[in-house]
Formats: structure tokens, C-alpha cells, sequence
């Protein structure tokens, strides 16, 4: 009789076992068929998407400004010129808790010739320093790529005039300057960045729409590092005009 009975409780205990068997494998084959899916999803279903996803985290968009146009005399004689300079600045109140951020800008981002310690020879500009200067176009690609880890560094493009013969026409070209809202009122027809500069007096203000031109933009495909591998497409940017001035250097010179 009790043989009987122990076989029993040992029927019983293996339908027990054999239940919480069920009970355990089904949420594991669940778990893989959906596991199955998602890599057929990622593989297959959306592989056209996340490819042109992948394909546009690789292009990198910049802005081709074009050189402010010359100013020059007659005889080819340069009085005025604009290059164009890319910059990264920082807030001047956020310099003290950036030391890690400044550090990874040139360590991975920047070339191999800049030196840490060239940010000491810097002064700052109202609220900003600026930290690096005259940027690359490899350098300003990995900065974009890397910019999520840097983010109280600010990239900026300006441009710098140089003048061959000092101040000696100043009087006559005048310089450039932030634009206002006054500016952008008058000449509302153009379209200037935050950070665009704009002739202010003189030639430089007389002349502003043919001497400022159009920016172009240029794509460029970066590998995951943000190093540049070569360029997909790019917008010409419109050329701007060169201004002759009829002034005589000789007599300017006397007149100094």
C-alpha cells in the first residue's frame, strides 16, 4: 500500500516539475523569438534606415563664407583685405569647471602641434576668451563630431581685415563691426549670422552688399574619430566684389 502511495507523490512531483518547467521555459522562448525579431528588425526590415541614418551622422554641413572683397587703388595696390578665421571661445565664468573639457579639445580634437599652453597667452574678449584660433577644416569637422563632450566651447567664424598700409586709407575704407538691429533692419534682404560682421563706416559701409558675398555650405564625410575623408558636395559660395578707389598712395603719405 504504501508503495502505491510513494509512487503517487512521485507522479505527482514530477507533473510539479514538470509544470515549473513550462512555466520557466516559456518567458525563455519568448524572450528569443523576440530576440530573433529585433536582429531581423535591425538586419533587415529597417536596414535602409538606419543605413541613410548612419550615412547622415557621417556628413558634417559647414558654412564656405567667402572672403570679404578687396579694396584695392588703381594701380592694384591693395589698401583692405578680409580672411575668413574660425575661432572656439568660451564663457569666461564657465573657464574654472572646463578644465576637463578644455584638456579633451586638445588632446583628441585638435592637431598634434597645438599646446595646451597656448591658452594662457589669450586675453579675454568682454565676456568671452578665446581658447584656440585659426581652426582647420579638419579640426572644425572633429570639433562638430566631438562637440556633445565639449559643450561650453563655442565655435565661431570671423573675419579679420588686413590692412598692408596700416591706417594709412582707414580714414577712407573704415572697418567692420558686430551687426545691429539697425542693420539687420536696412539691409534685411541678406542674411547674417549672430556672429557675421558688417561694415560700419566708409567704403566698408558704402559697399557692403558687393563687398560681403554669400556664403556656400560644403559636406563632408568624417569617419567616427571626425577625421576628414573627403568631400561629398559643396555650394559655391557667391564671390564678392572688389571696390578701386582712385586715391594716390604717394599723396597719402604726404598727407600723413
Amino acid at each position: 500500500m504504501r508503495d502505491i502511495q510513494d509512487l503517487r507523490k512521485e507522479e505527482e512531483g514530477l507533473k510539479d516539475l514538470k509544470l515549473r518547467s513550462k512555466i520557466i521555459f516559456f518567458p525563455f522562448v519568448i524572450l528569443f523569438f523576440l530576440g530573433v525579431f529585433k536582429i531581423i528588425q535591425l538586419s533587415i526590415i529597417n536596414k535602409d534606415n538606419y543605413e541613410a541614418e548612419s550615412e547622415r551622422n557621417r556628413i558634417i554641413e559647414l558654412p564656405v563664407y567667402p572672403s570679404r572683397g578687396l579694396i584695392k587703388l588703381k594701380d592694384g595696390t591693395i589698401v583692405a583685405e578680409n580672411i575668413v578665421f574660425h575661432e572656439l571661445f568660451i564663457d569666461s565664468k564657465l573657464l574654472n569647471d572646463s578644465a576637463e573639457q578644455i584638456n579633451f579639445l586638445f588632446t583628441q580634437v585638435l592637431s598634434k602641434q597645438r599646446q595646451l599652453s597656448e591658452t594662457k597667452s589669450f586675453s579675454k574678449k568682454k565676456s568671452e576668451l578665446l581658447i584656440v584660433d585659426n581652426l582647420t577644416d579638419e579640426e572644425i569637422s572633429r570639433f562638430k563630431i566631438f562637440s556633445e563632450f565639449m559643450p561650453n566651447l563655442k565655435l565661431k567664424t570671423s573675419l579679420r581685415r588686413y590692412l598692408p598700409h596700416k591706417n594709412l586709407f582707414s580714414h577712407v575704407t573704415g572697418h567692420l563691426g558686430p551687426v545691429s538691429k539697425e542693420d539687420r533692419i536696412i539691409f534685411s534682404q541678406n542674411d547674417y549670422s549672430n556672429d557675421a560682421l558688417i561694415g560700419k563706416v566708409g567704403v566698408e559701409r558704402a559697399f557692403e552688399e558687393l563687398l560681403k558675398g554669400k556664403a556656400g555650405k560644403s559636406y563632408i564625410e568624417v569617419d567616427v574619430f571626425g577625421n576628414r575623408i573627403r568631400e561629398i558636395n559643396k555650394v559655391v559660395p557667391s564671390r564678392s566684389k572688389d571696390i578701386t578707389l582712385t586715391l594716390d598712395i604717394n599723396l597719402q603719405r604726404l598727407a600723413r
